[in-house]
């Protein structure tokens, strides 16, 4: 594993290399997209098992999509929203986020990634909406910025269409309680 900190620079990417990666970009977003749907269509499960792993695999992507945007040290393996913009550096983006992202990320890692002494007496309430909704604005500033030919088709199409505000639901709040492994779920519904 390569050390953050003794890195070496990044390597200017290949356009078809650019091109693949934005393919799991899509897969990162549907999924992010499809646990939120999934989740508000199951609002009513009294399957435990079943909430929890919406909003485990939500917080996974992203987590994911978080570090595309935001992780000021990549390592050289991972996909970066930078590499896109090296290609075509007349058009610019930075990504801009009101979601606390130290914040977040803390809590990703610490609450759901790792099994910590820290998880086990802390409720942790994750904005699922606000989280979504300025992930996917991020995401359609951004492929706006890119050169298109650097994004696979998928994601274009997926972006034109098929990603929708969540505009029925004003919070969509997860809460994960540590001591009983649950993780519960609170909508408040405009």
């Amino acid at each position: 594993m390569t050390d953050k900190k003794n890195k070496p620079s990044r390597l200017k990417r290949k356009p078809e290399d650019l091109r693949n990666a934005s393919g799991a970009l899509y897969y990162e977003l549907w999924m992010l997209n499809e646990c939120v749907r999934l989740d508000d269509e199951n609002k009513n499960s009294q399957d435990k098992p079943l909430k929890n792993a919406f909003i485990e695999s939500f917080c996974v992507h992203a987590r994911n999509l978080l570090d595309f945007f935001c992780d000021p040290n990549p390592l050289e393996n991972d996909i970066y929203y930078k590499d896109f913009l090296k290609i075509n550096p007349n058009n610019e983006f930075t990504p801009s986020f009101t979601i606390d992202l130290k914040v977040t990320n803390e809590n990703l890692n610490v609450y759901l990634s790792h099994l910590s002494h820290k998880r086990i007496n802390k409720k942790i309430k994750w904005e699922i909406s606000k989280i979504t909704n300025e992930i996917n604005k991020n995401m359609r500033v951004f492929l706006k910025a890119v050169n298109p030919s650097l994004i696979c088709d998928k994601l274009k199409e997926y972006m034109h269409g098929k990603v929708k505000k969540l505009n029925d639901i004003t919070t969509i709040c997860a809460t994960t309680e540590a001591t009983s492994g649950v993780i519960s779920v609170t909508k408040s519904i405009k």
